[in-house]
């Protein structure tokens, strides 16, 4: 099973939150990084190939150009921003995860 997994080349999961961040903070950053006339998203991701597609289903999944994923939403139960994020290694997706932990968290205070 191991050799299947490694061949299949799964992709790393990692999620994590923001306490205290109101909603109406959270979906002001989602519509600021889904807005189509503002370069704001492309300059906040150019160093990861920039933004290669978005889902808007649950807030606001953007897939990167180096193939990883961000995912940002809003809690549904407390005023929390939540994070997730998907990369080919363990160690690349805790660099995303803490790069838009840090990322969200000012643009949100």
């Amino acid at each position: 099973m191991s050799a299947i997994a490694a061949e299949a080349r799964f992709a790393i999961a990692l999620s994590n939150r923001l306490q205290e961040v109101p909603q109406d903070r959270t979906l002001a950053l989602i519509a600021r990084l889904d807005a189509e006339d503002d370069g704001f998203r492309d300059a906040a991701f150019a160093r990861h190939g920039g933004v290669a597609a978005r889902d808007r289903r649950d807030g606001l999944r953007l897939t990167l150009g180096n193939g990883a994923t961000v995912h940002f939403r809003a809690s549904g139960n407390a005023p929390e921003l939540r994070v997730y994020v998907e990369a080919p290694t363990p160690e690349a997706a805790e660099a995303l995860l803490a790069e838009n932990l840090a990322f969200a968290a000012a643009e949100t205070s």
